[in-house]
């Protein structure tokens, strides 16, 4: 199981899927997650909401199928569970993270098959964290790029002088910035590698 950036949050050790397996995703889903707005994607999503009617009144949460998925199911499934067409997933998130993600494992897993279980679970989950955590680098670098060019940008129109930096006029009560105030606020601790 991973988020919409393709981190590893959660890792099941099965051997084949069952819908009592996506049960426990929601579950922990949901309790882990309480307040947060969750999107379930799962290969059968159109068979699971039929089986998850049997305990929920009412999914609390956006569920698709992902992208690669997809089109091994009938055009009714496509049209109402598709990435590209379930309102508010927009057209970065396609489902296939884990895909990604095992991708990066195939690459360990015939090196650890004849490891103890134990043994080859903790390497597994090795790679996988080692994954996750590249993902949030290149996520962090990502972050600072944009604020970078963000504070750029908001130097370059307080040394323009532009009466417009903010937006509404009464927005700009009570906030004084000068000339070089965004680069002493933002260089600092941003560019440090």
């Amino acid at each position: 199981m991973d988020c919409r950036h393709d981190i590893v949050l959660r890792l099941y050790d099965a051997d084949q899927e069952k819908m009592a397996y996506a049960d426990s995703c929601v579950e922990w889903l949901l309790n882990t997650f309480p307040t947060r707005r969750v999107i379930f994607g799962y290969d059968v999503v159109c068979k699971w909401i039929s089986h998850a009617a049997a305990y929920l009144l009412r999914l609390p949460f956006m569920v698709f199928i992902p992208a690669l998925h997809v089109y091994a199911h009938g055009i009714s499934c496509q049209c109402r569970f598709g990435p590209h067409t379930v309102m508010g997933l927009g057209f970065s998130m396609n489902g296939e993270g884990v895909e990604r993600s095992n991708s990066r494992l195939s690459k360990s897993i015939a090196l650890t098959w004849r490891e103890a279980i134990g043994n080859r679970q903790l390497d597994i989950c090795l790679v996988l964290e080692d994954y996750g955590f590249g993902k949030v680098r290149s996520l962090v670098s990502w972050t600072r790029q944009i604020l970078k060019k963000s504070l750029d940008k908001l130097e370059s129109l307080v040394r323009q002088g532009s009466s417009n930096v903010f937006g509404r006029k009464g927005d700009r009560e009570g906030v004084v910035l000068q000339p070089g105030s965004a680069t002493r606020l933002g260089r600092s601790i941003w560019d440090q590698s």
